[in-house]
This record gives C-alpha cells, structure tokens and sequence, in this order.
C-alpha cells in the first residue's frame, strides 16, 4: 500500500521543561475518517518525526486516510498495515515496535537540507547581524493572532533580564553579536502583517489520495516558489542600507519566515525547519535568499529557544544529537548544550561549541597538572571559563567547565555544577554517529555512562554539593576515549562547592 511518511510537529512549552531537536512522546489527538478520536505520541526532530502509540508502535495514514500500525519492507522502508490503529493489539498481531526509517535514509534526508557551511565565522559571529523576518499567510486565512509587540519581545528585546534571541546571543558570546531582527511585512502599529499566498494550507500538505487529492508530492517544489512570492511581496520595503550580507557573499545572511497558525497533523512542509533554497531565485537589494529558518505562528515550537538553536546552525553550529539511539548514547550532551536537547529558556551551548563554531573564545587554555578555577560558562566576562586536558589519543582531549543554574539563561537546566567532556577533533557535530567509523565530537561524562550505555546525563555535573569530587578510572564515571578505550592515568580531584566559581585539582591518579 502506498503511503506517505507521517510526520509531526508538535512540541510542548514548559518553563524549564527540555524540548525540541529532538521531542520524545508529545501528546497528539488525531481524528479517523469515521471520526473516531486516536490518542498516541509524537517523537522526532525537524528531519524524521514518526506518530505511536504508548509502547512505541509506529502509527503511518494509508491511502483510505485511517492512521494504522506500520511495518518495514524487505528494503526497510516503513509501511502501512491494514491494522487501524487503536483499535487491535499490535504485540498480539506480532508487529514490532519503533518501526521508523533507516540510518541510512535519515542520514539522506539531513543531506537533502544541509546548508551550506558558514564561511568567515570570526567576522560574521561578531559585531551586528542583521536578521529578516518575513511573515506568511495561506489562501483565504485570517489575521495573525501574535501582535507586533509579542514578535518584538522574542526577537529583539534587548533589556538585562529580557528572555529574547537578541539577548540570547548577547550574553552567550559575551557581548560580542548583537542579532537585530527585520519584520516584513512592516507591521501596521501592533497588528502583523503578512503575505497572502495564492494558495490555501491545503496545497501545502502531504498528498493522500483519500484526505488531500491536491497535496504536494515534493516539498521543495511547492516550498520555494511560495517563499520567491512572500520574498518579492516585501522587497521594496527593506530598505537599501541595511546590511543583509555581511561576508559580502552574494547571498543574504538569514531569513527567517513565520507562517500563520499552527503544524499540520502529520507534514513536512508544515513543520519547524532550515534549509537553503535552491531552484528558486529570490533577491532583496540585489542579495539571494540562501539558507532560511521557517517556523509556524501558533505553534509551542516558535518559541525564543526554538529560534536560539536555528539561529546557532546559521552561525555554523552543528547538532549534538543521534538519530539512531540502538547506537551508544542517545544524548552525547543531553540537556547541557544548545544544539543537543534545548530548554526553555534557553540554555548556553558547551564553551568548546562556542570555541569551535562560534569563534567567541579566541583558545581552550590546556593544561598541566595543579588547582585550578573557573568562571561560569555562562559569566559575561568569558574568561577563564574552560580549560583541556591530553589523552593519549591525539586527536582527542578532555574538557572541563563550570555551569552556573543561577544564571537567567541556564535556569532549564538540570543542576550545576563542573562538566568533564571527552572532544573528538576529528569529527564534526553527533548527528552523523553510527558507531563505527563516525563518532562523537563532544560527549559528556556521566553515571552509568559509557561506548554502549547511555547513563544519566542529567547526573553529569560534579561539586562537593553533591558529593561528587572526583573522575578516574576507578569512579562511576569514568574517562573512556571513543571506541571505549579505558584510560588509567586522568584524574581530576577536589571539586568544591559550587558559587560564583568552581575549583578542581587535576593531579596523577
């Protein structure tokens, strides 16, 4: 039976509540042909997201429209079964659970929107990027419910204590990029404005014979035409001063488009996501239209932290999650970093991400053996704030730094405390991990942790707080290399108590 994969865009909002890149067992209610209501769970991220039931059944629409149980084929590829969902036992049935599509066809799908990689990141990450917003709206939609006040309040609010993007980035590179964004339509006083397309929301939704004859079969042919037109609709507005191309490439730095409403049930299209348009040539002031981030009105996922982790792939950050969690460690990083599993408000990504991408540490310090103290990662000084260690794999060191929960941006997380991190210099990201050749750049050290087992990231924090002053081979954690390789000489020490800084020894075992 033909079908289209499901996919959900769904997220749940919470204050301290982690979300997002990936979402494990949203809450959904669909509605069957018959109009029999389906309770069952979304998870996923912006590449592959799958509907199941609650031990984990994969749930795909056939062409009739009924949401049923899936299987694979001999090619792996997910499949409908007759079996309507919710209404049959499918362990009974001899289904299996947590069907979804091979780490080769995700992997093939995070190809297909790959951006491309950031050039000149020392220039661009620093000083004042100037950011445009345009708006959306379908074919015979109403007003924006968001008013121009609340869009100012997640994009460009900029007081101490404001939980925006602008001030996201503010205190993250240690005052170094100011993000300034652009809205058009422009606004008339606080009422949005958007672009109305020539189609309805109906044209932008997955093709299903039986509930959607006039959906779309390929994404990006509907996707960037409806983009070109919103792009020319607002092009006589941005004014011509206004820098929009900062390393002077020909393309403009980002564009960010927010349609009215909510996620469809199930849709690629209607879903969170950044991609670079191609196909399609849209200009403002003589600058194409490169890599955008696009994002839906009402959705829980246009959120501040939501547009913190899209804004950092636009500043060349990588992500730090696995797709495929039957190899190693789910969560590399977990709650810890940004661009891993991000919290609400948003949290600071690791100091080595910040090091390594975002070009606001100038170097990671290494060093020998003797006391030492760190500043918060978070503290706006960005000094002393993280320091390396050798292994006796080259390519590989140890990194250590210090969390401060106090802090207004790092209140989602977990706990604080001092962070041990094994980096792999010869790897980019942990998206691409598969356990064999490819590994993880960052991981960090955490009870029960280690090649196989995922252990308890949100545990990974030592301090005397805790009672948890030291990390050597003969401690749960303990320091591995990738490929598990046990090493028998690190050894860190006498971890304090956590204030405004923290202290460790680092020392022979």
């Amino acid at each position: 039976m033909r079908i289209k994969s499901l996919l959900i865009a769904i997220m749940l909002f919470c204050v301290t509540a982690v979300f997002a890149a990936p979402f494990q067992n949203v809450e959904k209610i669909l509605t069957q042909p018959d109009g029999t209501k389906l309770y069952c769970f979304a998870s996923g991220d912006e590449f592959y997201s799958r509907l199941h039931d609650a031990e984990g059944f994969t749930i795909v629409q056939a062409e009739n429209g009924y949401f049923v149980y899936a299987t694979s084929d001999s090619r792996g590829a997910v499949t409908a079964t007759t079996y309507v969902a919710g209404k049959v036992d499918p362990k009974a049935l001899g289904l299996k659970p947590n069907v979804k599509i091979s780490q080769e066809e995700y992997q093939k799908r995070r190809k297909m929107m790959e951006v491309p990689e950031v050039k000149d990141a020392k220039n661009l990450n620093h000083g004042v990027y100037n950011n445009l917003v345009i708006f959306i709206k379908f074919k015979g939609d109403g007003e924006f419910k968001t008013t121009q006040t609340e869009i100012d309040s997640m994009f460009n609010y900029d007081g101490y204590y404001d939980i925006s993007m602008n001030n996201y980035f503010k205190k993250a590179t240690y005052n170094q990029l100011s993000m300034k964004s652009y809205c058009y339509p422009i606004a008339d006083g606080d009422r949005v404005l958007a672009y109305e397309d020539i189609y309805p929301r109906n044209y932008y939704q997955p093709y299903n014979p039986t509930t959607n004859p006039d959906g779309y079969t390929n994404q990006a042919d509907r996707e960037f035409p409806l983009l070109k037109r919103a792009v020319e609709f607002v092009a006589d507005q941005v004014p011509a001063d206004l820098d929009i191309d900062r390393n002077d490439d020909g393309f403009i730095d980002n564009v960010i488009f927010v349609v009215k409403g909510n996620v469809g049930d199930w849709s690629d299209l209607l879903w969170p996501h950044m991609w670079s348009m191609y196909g399609e040539e849209a200009y403002i002031n003589g600058k194409r239209v490169g890599t955008f981030n696009f994002q839906l009105e009402t959705s829980s996922y246009f959120s501040v932290s939501t547009l913190c982790h899209e804004m950092s792939h636009s500043l060349g950050f990588p992500d730090l999650y696995h797709y495929n969690s039957s190899t190693d460690h789910l969560s590399p990083t977990g709650p810890w970093d940004l661009m891993c599993s991000n919290s609400q408000p948003p949290q600071h990504s690791g100091t080595y991400m910040k090091y390594e991408y975002g070009t606001w540490i100038e170097e990671i310090p290494e060093i020998g053996y003797g006391t030492y103290t760190l500043e918060a990662n978070s503290w706006e000084g960005g000094r002393r704030n993280c320091y390396r260690m050798p292994s006796s794999h080259p390519e590989q060191y140890y990194l250590v730094e210090y969390r401060n929960k106090s802090n207004m941006f790092e209140k989602g997380l977990p706990t604080g405390g001092l962070l041990i991190y094994r980096i792999d210099t010869r790897f980019r990201g942990c998206a691409d991990h598969n356990g064999n050749d490819i590994l993880d750049e960052v991981y960090i050290f955490r009870p029960g942790g280690s090649h196989n087992k995922d252990g308890n990231i949100n545990s990974a924090a030592f301090s005397k707080d805790y009672d948890r002053v030291t990390f050597n081979y003969e401690t749960d954690p303990y320091p591995f290399l990738n490929k598990n390789t046990l090493d028998l000489e690190f050894n860190i020490t006498d971890v304090s108590l956590m204030g405004d800084q923290i202290t460790f020894t680092y020392r022979p075992i």
